[in-house]
């Protein structure tokens, strides 16, 4: 979610109501989610929260605050 220009994980977050442009970047030891968000009065900011804080993965199935995504043998690409 969007707590004020800052990045925060929750469990029905919707940062895409007023962070956009968003893009993923990894290294060795980061996952990064990097949004441009808004901020009062208009004001815009860039965010950032590393998603290895919050998603796991549980034989094949990524998640987050309980909420399984789809196994799969392949990436969406």
């Amino acid at each position: 979610m969007n707590d004020g220009g800052r990045l925060a994980a929750h469990d029905r977050g919707d940062y895409w109501r007023s962070c956009k442009g968003c893009t993923v970047r990894a290294s060795k030891a980061e996952f990064l989610l990097n949004c441009t968000c808004l901020l009062s009065g208009l004001r815009l900011t860039t965010a950032t929260y590393d998603l290895n804080k919050v998603i796991w993965n549980h034989n094949g199935y990524l998640g987050c605050f309980g909420h399984f995504g789809n196994k799969s043998e392949r990436g969406p690409f």
